[in-house]
Parts: C-alpha cells; structure tokens; sequence
C-alpha cells in the first residue's frame, strides 16, 4: 500500500512540475457582445440534454462522482427532466457540485522505461453529469458567438470540424497560392 502511495506521489510531482503556473491575470478583453447576454441565457432543455446523453461514449470509469456514462446513456430517458432542471438550477445560482471542481488523475504509460515518470501522461476523468452540462454551455456560447461574427471562422481547435490538421492544411493552401503570385509576378517582369 505505501508502494503505491509513494509511485502516486512521484507521479504528482512529476506531473505538477511539467504545468504551466497561471499567473491568473487575465489580458485586456474588451466586451463584445450585448450587456444584456450572459451565461444565465442558456437553456437546458430536455431534447438538448438528450442529444448530449446519446453521445456519451459508454464507458464503464468514473469521475469523482462515482457515476459512469454508461449508466448515465442506461439511465437517460429516465433522467433527462431532472438532470436539465438540475443544470437550470445551477445556472441560476451559479455554483456547481463541489466534485464538479477535481478530477481523478490517471498515469496512462506511453513508451519507453516504465520507471521514468516522464513516459507517463496525465488522464484527467471527470463527473459524466458534468461534462453534459458543459457541452450544452459550449455549444449555445459557440452558436452565439457565430451567429453574431464574434468569433471567426478561421479559430481551429474549438470550432468543430476544425483542427491543427485543418489549420496546416489551410496554412499549407495559403503558402502555395502566395509562392504562385510571386513567381508569376516575377515571370511577368521578365
């Protein structure tokens, strides 16, 4: 037992010392959207929170909580009304379930010698209930900022279908467009 608290506590350490510490000041961000538009204008209605719930993967680990997404996608029809007053509930006040605020910390072995810390990468699970009702707030903010031109198309890595092998590709697209002006602009002084 005290082998594996201490293997946890390397593992911690090790961990803790590749983050970045946040120096938690935020950079000036002038308001872009109406006073009048906050968090609390999002809505967890039962058809959304469903969509959410059908696209759990089914997995058998859990988060802090104790619950799983299997049991939850099991459970679904049966709980949607509550989990979405829940999620109103929430909002309104604005606080969440203290187990929503920690994850259990998993070391996934990657390659190399299994004795150095470094071949290891943190797994982070979080309570399936949470990320529910994180999505449905991702989601209404991401189709806000769209709707509105607040957030540009070209954003790779949050906007859906969007990712760094988008982004190199686009980069890649954009490069041989530009190589192609200059040569044919130089051809055309010749």
């Amino acid at each position: 037992m005290t082998q594996d608290l201490t293997k946890a506590n390397i593992l911690n350490d090790y961990f803790a010392s590749v983050c970045i510490n946040d120096n938690c000041k935020l950079p000036p961000f002038p308001r872009q959207v109406p006073d009048d538009v906050s968090l609390d204008n999002i809505h967890f209605d039962t058809v959304s929170v469903m969509k959410i719930i059908h696209k759990l993967k089914p997995k058998l680990s859990h988060g802090p909580d104790g619950i799983t997404s299997f049991a939850i996608k099991k459970l679904g029809q049966s709980i949607v009304y509550l989990l979405s007053r829940f999620f109103e509930l929430f909002m309104s006040v604005g606080q969440v379930p203290s187990e929503w605020k920690s994850a259990i910390v998993t070391p996934i072995f990657k390659k190399g010698i299994s004795s150095d810390c470094s071949n290891y990468r943190p797994v982070s699970l979080y309570c399936a209930i949470q990320k529910i009702m994180e999505r449905i707030i991702v989601d209404e903010t991401l189709t806000y900022l769209r709707k509105h031109n607040v957030i540009t198309k070209e954003l790779h890595g949050i906007l859906r279908r969007k990712s760094t092998v988008t982004n190199l590709l686009e980069t890649t697209n954009d490069w041989t467009i530009s190589l192609k002006n200059k040569l044919l602009c130089i051809l055309s002084k010749l």
